[in-house]
């Protein structure tokens, strides 16, 4: 199960771009009236390396260190960290063959994700108003196993109940099998202070359709005006990612994807909103999985974890490290002491390295310093044996008092565990 911070890409590193993502690139082009920037100035704003391990075939990866972002095959397919996201804009080539994507697909949608303490406009969650889909007259999408009506009722007094065991404040828009209007939805979730909106459905489609997804308001067309729902595109982008991470790493559910549309109810809500298209009704095998009990509550806590994931860094005051870059090289050596490196690497990632009055010996292996400090103190030796390469990489090495630092022969190496991501297995959806 991913770490509660790194269901997020956040990247400490990216903390040196503090550029806005909208201000930072040159202009671009416009394709049909929509702007455009090229692919590869985003990957080096970001640090990302190319990469040819793609997860789909036709698809452009890169990555940075354990996060990875795909890009195709589909015209409006793309993915970090293994978690697909359907962009609003198609992907398109300039007359050299140079991969472009919309500016507003990466500022509104990828870089929330890739930085989400870097949103303007977030703010402390407190309130969760949850909106049962359908209700009364209108029982939903059919099974022969479940009314959607009921389910979606189900699973939001048991998240109520979730949620305010650990502290939330939680509304629902209704608490019994009664017909709700969408004004009505809308009033509840506009009357809330700090506030998140999350509206639960089940889905149709073909019988082999299945998977969760998750939906925002869609950007405003060219030309036309943004709707109070638009107000939080970048906040509302990490609230998704958020949930459908949670829903695929803890529900074992298929990845249908982060998508954006024009629904009426998401356009008028004034606070971060998603609509959750929980399983398929019309799939035989997950309609059956969620008339269960025990698969409900399985989505009830995947919806609870992926609420606190997106709340983590939404708080003003929010600071994930998850992964540094290295800064420029500086080498200093202090006191009465000997630096030497020969033939050899040495690496710690995004830590700090300290020895002090004691012997550190490594034989055979790749030692390498990555965006990190290593500092030796007092009388003591670090030394590896072999024959090979040595290295030091955007960090800064230092060593204090009476010691030697040496390295000789063969490839001596140190690393610290790295928070990984999980990329989970995908299925077909719709």
């Amino acid at each position: 199960m991913r770490h509660l911070s790194s269901i997020f890409c956040c990247l400490a590193g990216l903390a040196a771009l503090t550029a806005r993502a909208d201000d930072a690139w040159a202009p671009g082009c416009l394709v049909q009236g929509v702007p455009y920037q090229s692919v590869e100035e985003l990957r080096s704003f970001y640090k990302f390396s190319p990469t040819d391990k793609a997860s789909r075939k036709g698809a452009q990866a890169m990555s940075l260190g354990d996060v990875s972002l795909e890009l195709g095959p589909g015209l409006r397919e793309m993915s970090i960290a293994g978690i697909r996201l359907v962009l609003a804009h198609p992907l398109m080539r300039d007359a050299s063959g140079h991969l472009l994507i919309s500016r507003e697909d990466w500022v509104k949608w990828v870089d929330p994700i890739l930085r989400p303490t870097y949103i303007p406009d977030r703010c402390a969650v407190r309130t969760v108003v949850l909106d049962p889909g359908h209700g009364g007259h209108d029982s939903g999408t059919p099974s022969d196993h479940l009314r959607e009506s009921d389910t979606t009722l189900q699973i939001a007094l048991a998240l109520q109940a979730e949620l305010e065991k650990i502290g939330y404040n939680v509304l629902l828009t209704r608490t019994g099998d009664y017909f709700v209007s969408d004004q009505q939805r809308v009033d509840t979730a506009n009357a809330a202070k700090d506030a998140i909106f999350l509206s639960l459905h089940l889905n149709r489609g073909r019988s082999d359709y299945h998977g969760t997804q998750v939906y925002t308001a869609a950007p405003a067309d060219p030309g036309s005006s943004p709707t109070p729902g638009n107000a939080h595109d970048a906040t509302q982008a990490a609230l998704a990612y958020a949930l459908q991470s949670a829903l695929v790493s803890t529900a074992g559910a298929t990845d249908g994807g982060c998508r954006r549309a024009h629904y009426s109810l998401l356009n008028s809500i004034t606070c971060p909103a998603a609509w959750v298209e929980l399983g398929f009704a019309t799939h035989e095998q997950e309609s059956a999985s969620l008339a269960t009990p025990a698969y409900r509550d399985t989505l009830v806590k995947a919806l609870a974890r992926g609420i606190t994931t997106y709340a983590a860094v939404a708080h003003p005051e929010a600071r994930i490290p998850v992964q540094a870059l290295p800064p420029k090289t500086q080498a200093t050596t202090s006191g009465s002491s000997t630096s030497r490196t020969t033939g050899s690497t040495s690496r710690t990632t995004g830590n700090t390295s300290r020895t002090t009055g004691s012997t550190s010996r490594t034989t055979g292996s790749t030692s390498r310093t990555t965006g990190s400090t290593s500092r030796t103190t007092g009388s003591s030796t670090s030394r590896t044996t072999g024959s090979s390469t040595s290295r030091t990489t955007g960090s800064t090495s230092r060593t204090t008092g009476s010691s030697t630092s040496r390295t000789t022969g063969n490839t001596s190496r140190t690393t610290t565990p790295a928070r990984r991501n999980t990329t989970p297995t995908r299925g077909r959806t719709r």
